[in-house]
């Protein structure tokens, strides 16, 4: 149910799940950054909040992104 905003630029990607709310997205970022799996924010772009993930770590592997997606996808759930 994510779908891509943005095309990924420098390492960042914004994302917005198709169903939630602007006020969804803010916390379910602010969760993810809370239980310290990862560190996901929010952004506004055109008046819509969606997610900003910046994958700038050279160690980040496939399943910490599979991990950080499986967390913001139950916390938008």
């Amino acid at each position: 149910n994510l779908e891509i905003v943005t095309p990924a630029q420098l390492g960042i990607i914004t994302f917005a799940a198709r169903d939630r709310t602007d006020r969804d997205h803010s916390l379910a970022a602010a969760r993810l950054t809370a239980d310290g799996y990862a560190a996901v924010t929010s952004t506004v772009l055109s008046g819509r909040t969606v997610l900003r993930l910046c994958i700038i770590n050279p160690a980040t592997t496939t399943a910490d992104l599979d991990g950080t997606i499986e967390r913001l996808s139950a916390y938008l759930a």
